[in-house]
């Protein structure tokens, strides 16, 4: 078997032109590489659900005039304040996964003042560039691939735009 024929166009293409997938009976992907990369393409150029959220609630805000956004803020406080629990929840969920993530060999007083730099480094970047910046974990400490560590040789300082727009789904070497 040399080619086989892509799902997508319908055409016999050579085996060269496909990626490889373990999980398939052949060996690889249903799609040829040039239907792939179309529709990569096409649905790079869409925005997602969550960014077109993002911009509605962008453009609702722009328009609000000072007694809807001070309304808006109570309601938020209102919600907050009877959901307490749930947030403090979600807060020492986060911190129980720090703590499990932080290795032994990693909490020492050395390590301790790499963090801080770290976040420090992050601040000025910050004010500098005018540009809002997250300190992130390069392997996530919580995925369904692995779970990574809590410690300087996995953090970097990315755009708060590039951080959400990736989630904890992508990372450099990832398998």
């Amino acid at each position: 078997m040399n080619s086989k024929e892509c799902t997508k166009c319908l055409k016999e293409v050579p085996l060269s032109q496909y990626k490889k997938r373990k999980d398939t009976s052949h060996g690889f992907r249903r799609e040829c590489n040039a239907c792939l990369e179309a529709y990569r393409k096409i649905r790079l150029s869409e925005p997602t659900k969550r960014e077109k959220e993002r911009q509605r609630l962008r453009e609702m805000r722009a328009n609000q005039t000072p007694e809807q956004r001070r309304t808006y803020n109570d309601k938020c406080l209102a919600y907050y304040s009877r959901n307490k629990s749930e947030f403090n929840r979600r807060v020492r969920q986060r911190q129980a996964q720090l703590k499990q993530a932080i290795p032994k060999w990693a909490n020492t007083e050395w390590e301790k003042f790499l963090m801080q730099e770290i976040y420090h480094l992050s601040s000025l970047r910050q004010e500098v560039l005018g540009v809002e910046m997250h300190v992130d974990h390069i392997v996530p400490l919580t995925s369904d691939l692995v779970c990574g560590l809590h410690w300087s040789g996995n953090i970097q300082i990315v755009s708060a735009e590039y951080n959400r727009s990736k989630s904890n789904l992508i990372w450099e070497y990832m398998p």
